[in-house]
């Protein structure tokens, strides 16, 4: 009998510690994409981080990254100032502030203005 209260106690302490490691994690990524909104923001008030000075809506975040979809990045970032159509799949799309490529319809990688 003491054995099995021990090995129920270890399945309790163990289910509890993983529990506190994902909400930690979730905690974490949370913080890390800047997901937090505070519950007294009205839907139609500016974030504070957001460089455009509007809140993201739905799933689009402010946020640039290799393997993002084109109609993410169109989410994202809005339409380019232009676009150019290079060899095969691959697109090249000049913002005011950042040159982005795209293979496939899907980003490779991108520059900065000043960088380039």
């Amino acid at each position: 009998m003491f054995i099995f209260l021990a090995r129920w106690f270890k399945g309790i302490l163990l289910g509890w510690i993983a529990a506190l490691a994902m909400y930690l994690v979730k905690r974490i990524i949370t913080k890390a994409f800047n997901m937090e909104r505070p519950p007294h923001w009205p839907e139609n008030e500016t974030a504070a981080g957001n460089p455009r000075g509007k809140a993201p809506q739905g799933d689009v975040i402010d946020t640039l990254y290799t393997g993002m979809s084109e109609q993410q990045l169109l989410s994202a970032m809005k339409e380019p100032m232009s676009k150019l159509t290079c060899e095969g799949n691959v697109q090249i799309w000049v913002y005011p502030t950042r040159v982005i490529t795209l293979e496939k319809g899907n980003v490779t990688k991108w520059e900065n203005k000043d960088s380039v």
